[in-house]
């Protein structure tokens, strides 16, 4: 009895606490929980969406209509011209439902802002490393889907808040100032501000030049959004999407903490405006596989710092098995780092083991301080005795080449082409232009010395037994040409084209690997 008598207080008090809620917010007060759940299976489909196309679908060209294979990869490639899309007309397809929109104008604004919350968890789960949970990804994949999805979610964020503005100004009952101004109304607007920033900061102009501040920002306006938005959503979002958020930051910050290591930069070579040797102790980093790359903090683990500023990643250009870990960059006037202490973050594996492991015919072009991406691969891949195996490097100025001297690489197999001739970038090629002069040679300093020791194909010959035999100087690279013998039809399903460089050469590459209908792993280095 004396049960019974309590459950139905508990009971009575709800029914007056739902009261009144209805009389402070409407019937509608609950209307968007349901939303908010469809938004989440939606998430839960994509994500098994995106691993199930990666595995079906082919990761080269294949003999069918150029649109369709642009559309193949742009599915398998997560790219956002055809992502975002998708995920806007799965998130709005039922947005105005069985509420009047005129009527109900408030139901679908708090929606607006439902739904920006929810987004960021998929927004998150992008951006993990160094193991990504979306399988036979990485988060390199999903930079370009990332940053548009952030778009897209503070603009869901910008049109909730001037919605809510202006339906206040409207209402001569209501002061626009008070509602601002109203506790969980203003932690809002605190969430919003560095979101709304970020909005101009990610720019590519102004984020290339000033990456530092859009990286703080960065950082402020997503923990921002994570943490306060709880605090401002009514009904809560705590459960589950707040939780899911915490579990995620958990797991990052654990990682960020449990595979960092405190290691010595032990030799730093730089020649004039050449490429800078860099040679790391290998320490306790963790075991990676070839093409990876390390991210390097100048703070430690407990200076807040190292968790607000940016990480500088590098190339890893030597092996696991090596004594110490390998760096080749091009730096500014002021290098990032130099002979020290300094924490590296983790390893991030960036390369798809079945191109390291199953394939048999590869060539690897690479330019400027691409080479730290195509020399950890080639050398991987000179001890697993492939069909064909062909290394290109594309450099500036000879001067590059002292790297070769600093790194544990047989350059007998080494193909040099030297470009200074050409200014444009270091990754000058010629893909169909027949007409350009490929020999140039009036534009080099040194040019006699050149002509007495080249032979009639234009190589160098070399007589130091460091520097690599082939060397072209003057010498665009011809994808045609020079890499007559790489294409056999009957093998192209274990063919791989690597490039690594600046948008010119992985423009090319891609185009040679398409109309060859070969596998194509690119890295794109800003040189």
């Amino acid at each position: 009895m004396k049960f019974s008598c309590t459950s139905a207080a508990l009971a009575k008090l709800s029914t007056m606490e739902s009261l009144d809620l209805i009389k402070r917010h409407g019937s509608t007060h609950y209307a968007n929980i349901h939303y908010g759940y469809y938004v989440l299976g939606v998430i839960v489909f994509y994500v098994l969406f995106l691993m199930l196309m990666r595995r079906v679908i082919p990761t080269r060209y294949t003999k069918i209509s150029p649109w369709k294979n642009k559309l193949l990869q742009s599915i398998r490639t997560a790219s956002p011209i055809f992502h975002l899309p998708l995920l806007a007309v799965l998130v709005f397809a039922p947005f105005i439902h069985h509420y009047s929109f005129i009527g109900n104008i408030s139901v679908y604004i708090k929606r607006l802002g439902r739904l920006g919350y929810v987004l960021v968890i998929l927004n998150v789960l992008l951006t993990l490393r160094p193991v990504n949970p979306i399988l036979g990804f990485n988060y390199l994949d999903f930079i370009p889907l990332h940053k548009w999805l952030s778009r897209f979610i503070t603009v869901l964020g910008l049109c909730h808040g001037i919605a809510f503005i202006i339906k206040w100004s409207v209402n001569s009952d209501v002061s626009v100032k008070s509602k601002v101004t109203a506790l969980y109304n203003f932690i809002g607007v605190i969430a919003f501000l560095p979101l709304f920033a970020i909005l101009f900061l990610s720019i590519r102009p102004y984020r290339r030049h000033n990456y530092n501040v859009f990286y703080v920002v960065h950082q402020l306006a997503q923990w921002s959004m994570v943490f306060l938005i709880p605090i401002h959503a009514r009904p809560k979002v705590t459960v589950p999407y707040f939780l899911c958020l915490l579990a995620i930051y958990i797991w990052r910050a654990f990682s960020y903490c449990y595979y960092a290591n405190t290691v010595n930069i032990t030799q730093r070579i730089k020649q004039d405006q050449s490429l800078s040797y860099i040679k790391v102790e290998r320490g306790n980093i963790r075991d990676w596989l070839p093409g990876s790359h390390l991210r390097i903090s100048k703070h430690k683990k407990t200076n807040p710092l190292y968790w607000l500023t940016p990480t500088k990643p590098y190339t890893i250009a030597s092996l696991p098995d090596e004594n110490q870990v390998d760096l080749i960059v091009r730096e500014k006037a002021v290098p990032y780092v130099t002979v020290g202490e300094y924490t590296v973050v983790d390893v991030y594996n960036t390369v798809s083991p079945s191109f390291l492991y199953d394939s048999q015919r590869v060539a690897i072009v690479v330019g400027g301080s691409g080479i730290s991406f195509g020399l950890g691969v080639f050398k991987f891949l000179q001890a697993r005795n492939l069909e064909y195996l062909k290394f290109i490097w594309l450099v500036k100025d000879k001067d590059d080449l002292h790297i070769l001297n600093h790194c544990n690489v047989d350059v007998n197999d080494i193909e040099v082409y030297v470009t200074r001739s050409f200014p444009d970038d270091d990754t000058q090629t010629k893909s169909h232009d027949t007409n350009n002069n490929n020999s140039n040679s009036s534009a080099f300093d040194d040019i006699d010395f050149e002509l007495e020791n080249m032979d009639e194909s234009g190589a160098l010959l070399s007589n130091d037994p460091k520097m690599p035999p082939n060397i072209h100087f003057g010498k665009r690279l011809d994808w045609q040409v020079d890499l007559a013998h790489f294409i056999e039809t009957h093998a192209l399903e274990n063919t791989w084209l690597v490039c690594c460089g600046p948008e010119s050469l992985l423009k090319d590459g891609q185009n040679y690997a398409n109309q060859n209908y070969c596998n194509f792993v690119k890295e794109f280095y800003n040189l």
